[in-house]
């Protein structure tokens, strides 16, 4: 925050219980006007049966009218 009491930046990681990185998610408001201009969250999944990370997400700029998604599999 710089002030106005409006947040221009948030964020958040998520970890297992073990402190495996499993996502996160964030938003920014460039103009700060209190709406997010741009936001997104990825997240990765691990089976081991497999033998595959899969990691997934997406983000969106300029008020949702542009939207991009992603997945990777690696193994």
């Amino acid at each position: 925050m710089d002030g106005d009491g409006n947040a221009e930046y948030s964020g958040a990681s998520y970890r297992d219980a073990d402190g495996n990185h499993l996502g996160g998610s964030y938003s920014n408001d460039y103009d700060d006007d209190g709406t997010a201009d741009e936001s997104g969250s990825n997240f990765t999944v691990v089976d081991d049966v497999a033998g595959t990370i899969t990691e997934s997400g997406s983000s969106s700029w300029d008020g949702g009218t542009e939207t991009r998604s992603f997945t990777f599999v690696y193994n």
